[in-house]
């Protein structure tokens, strides 16, 4: 097969006297470059690739294969090691493969795009026949006897290379913009029937699995980017119903909260829209990426609830719920001067092309999650902030981002400071958050949400928990019960605002170098 379509030499690796025939063909001078795309858990392809190599010549690795290098014919060679990714410049660059962001043709001629517009130009010339390497085809109906051609013994008495699974000719390829479908019919408008925008790990991992168990809560549809996902997720947590486009949560009368899980970027406008429909609002932090999100959810909840005074706008920060945190704080209750906290996160690293660091997909970490800490030390003072200063360790490496090591110095209004060191350089071993509470002669220590050390009048006392509980089931029952039968917001919106203009504030100050007054 591979002689018929231009190899000059075709050999096995079983052959008596593979070098004698590279060196054969080559003039006595062996190969330029050798490229392995075998697959093997040994450096076969790596010993035979230096002995057929000319001096000085490449061997690029192309398949996954066991890289050991045999030194003493790679030494005396003096070969070159290369190994190649998929599809050329731009793999792997979120920049340019989700951005959108093409390299200059000048300086970069074949990109992962290029490379692919080439290759279909090929084909289309019938340059390229790839005809040849389909070995088998199978009805899609039997695709089991695909795999077990691959993944059996079959394989070894009946050789494969390309296979394909055919569909039935009258099915349509064609892909409607987006899915929705009811499976069971709708309940009428209640603050309890829910829908969902996004469904992320946080979502189904926390959100979820509680909201399923309750009686009175009717999950009415999700919504995510790709129907397979929404169709999952809506069988796994039962919802009545999925779809690809958030309109039709948005627009569906019978849902009375929408719960929005998506990525960071998209949270402002989802609020937005959900509170301009009379729905209620569950978002996942941050509330929004910058003063004029901010100020449009500020001017659409300040509508709503003229309109419907009952309506809800809820972030979730959990960690005021946490029976440690809430615990805590009960200690120093009959405490009536400034306190001091302090909240140091080993927040963990996250490579610089994560979404998270995106300015428009995620805002950074102090927006997208120092917001929690922000409100951990609201709730503890009673106090909103009214001045920051914060600082960021310089990045020596172009790999990390300097706000990912920051800390910050928050001033609140009774005169109590708060602390914030957040860093994502430590050990990972180390638990994630300790907090420090002192005031009026006592001192709290929370390590991670088990182990609670409280001290007071020299004695020390101690409560445990089992598990690292931040509070999420507890913050989900209150919202519920909020829902059911009114009260109070677990939340103002003026503690939300007065929270998420704070993390602004600290980005400020760590660009400016100056104290910000949110």
């Amino acid at each position: 097969r591979a002689k018929s379509h231009g190899a000059d030499v075709v050999l096995v690796r079983s052959a008596e006297d593979i070098r004698g025939a590279v060196f054969a063909a080559t003039r006595g001078r062996g190969a330029d470059a050798v490229i392995l795309t075998a697959a093997t858990k040994l450096n076969d392809p790596f010993i035979l690739a230096g002995e057929i190599a000319r001096e000085r010549a490449r061997v690029i690795l192309v398949g996954d294969v066991k890289i050991d290098v045999p030194r003493d014919v790679y030494y005396r060679k003096e070969l070159e090691i290369r190994l190649s990714r998929s599809y050329g410049p731009g793999r792997y660059d979120p920049e340019y493969e989700e951005g959108g962001h093409d390299y200059p043709v000048a300086y970069v001629r074949w990109t992962e795009q290029r490379n692919m517009e080439e290759f279909l130009d090929l084909l289309a010339a019938e340059k390229v026949d790839v005809r040849s390497l389909t070995t088998h085809v199978f009805p899609v109906d039997e695709a089991a006897g695909a795999y077990d051609l691959i993944g059996r013994k079959g394989s070894r008495t009946k050789p494969y290379v390309g296979i394909l699974l055919k569909y039935e000719e009258d099915r349509t390829t064609a892909q409607a913009p987006a899915v929705a479908v009811i499976a069971k019919a709708l309940p009428t408008a209640s603050p309890l029937n829910v829908g969902f925008i996004g469904a992320g790990s946080y979502a189904q991992s926390m959100l979820l699995p509680a909201l399923s168990r309750k009686k009175d809560v009717s999950l009415v549809r999700v919504v995510t980017a790709h129907g397979l996902t929404a169709s999952s997720v809506s069988g796994q947590f039962g919802f009545a119903g999925f779809s690809s486009d958030p309109d039709d949560v948005l627009n569906d009368d019978s849902i009375g909260t929408v719960f929005i899980a998506t990525r960071h970027g998209s949270h402002a406008r989802y609020v937005v829209e959900s509170l301009r429909r009379g729905k209620n609002v569950f978002v996942e932090k941050p509330l929004a990426l910058n003063e004029e999100e901010l100020a449009e959810i500020e001017t659409a909840f300040q509508e709503a609830r003229r309109s419907t005074p009952a309506i809800r706008l809820m972030v979730g920060f959990n960690r005021r719920f946490a029976p440690s945190v809430v615990a805590m704080k009960d200690f120093f209750k009959e405490i009536h001067e400034p306190l001091f906290v302090q909240y140091r996160v080993n927040a963990g690293f996250l490579p610089k092309g994560h979404w998270t660091h995106d300015p428009v997909e995620g805002g950074g970490r102090i927006i997208g999650e120092v917001c929690h800490f922000v409100d951990a030390i609201e709730f503890f003072t009673g106090q909103r902030v009214v001045r920051v200063f914060a600082r960021a360790v310089s990045a020596g490496s172009e790999s990390l981002v300097g706000d990912d090591n920051a800390a910050a110095a928050l001033h609140l209004a009774d005169g109590s400071l708060g602390v914030i060191t957040y860093v994502a350089n430590g050990d990972a071993s180390v638990p994630k958050e300790r907090i420090e509470v002192s005031g009026g002669l006592r001192t709290a220590i929370l390590d991670n949400f088990t182990s609670l050390s409280l001290y007071g009048g020299g004695t020390r006392h101690s409560k445990t928990w089992g598990s690292v509980d931040k509070g999420q089931t507890e913050m989900l029952d209150q919202f519920l019960e909020l829902l059911r039968y009114g009260g109070k917001d677990l939340i103002s919106f003026e503690m939300l605002r007065a929270t998420t203009r704070t993390t602004f504030a600290m980005v400020r100050s760590i660009r400016t170098g100056e104290p910000i007054e949110p």
